[in-house]
């Protein structure tokens, strides 16, 4: 049995930046999510670009970039980014469980989009939700995050009854 799980990009450019991509796909009928984590191991990324999901149907509205079960950990590590991705909750990421961002990790430039689903909408960057959730940001950025679509809630960081901590030296930059 799996005591932890990391998964690191192969290669990284010389300023540390990840050039590995993990990307959904979508047609015109199918909505992913890039990653979803439902495992009680803990899961740490690394130098990777998680990109590309699309999670803006009724049946899944959470978690464009990366969903975290409830009982799941995970950690966003060494130059990961989270960019370009969308949802109705939680387009770079929607949590249930613990997510720790750390140092040098950049959650940037994604959507909260078009309505539907049980929850109110919100979280272009991190939408965090349950009484067990929680969020530790330790460090990196999180900027130019979107969830003006349909007055929703919450550009950067969107805490539906979880809690967030944030310690060091975080940017959270412009939000919409």
């Amino acid at each position: 049995t799996a005591t932890s799980l990391t998964i690191t990009g192969a290669s990284a450019l010389s300023s540390g930046a990840p050039q590995d991509i993990v990307s959904s796909y979508k047609d015109n009928s199918t909505y992913l999510t890039t990653f979803n984590i439902t495992t009680d191991v803990p899961v740490t990324f690394k130098k990777l670009h998680i990109q590309g999901g699309y999670a803006v149907d009724s049946s899944n509205p959470n978690g464009g970039g990366i969903k975290i079960a409830s009982g799941a950990d995970v950690t966003l590590d060494e130059y990961t980014l989270v960019h370009d991705n969308y949802a109705i909750c939680g387009a770079g990421i929607f949590n249930e469980g613990k997510l720790t961002v750390k140092t040098n990790t950049k959650i940037y430039g994604n959507t909260r989009d078009k309505t539907g689903g049980s929850l109110t909408p919100g979280g272009g960057g991190i939408y965090n939700y349950g009484a067990n959730a929680k969020v530790y940001i330790e460090g990196g950025e999180i900027y130019s995050n979107s969830a003006a679509n349909n007055s929703a809630n919450g550009g950067g960081i969107y805490n539906n009854s979880g809690s967030v901590f944030i310690y060091g030296a975080t940017n959270l930059g412009a939000q919409d």
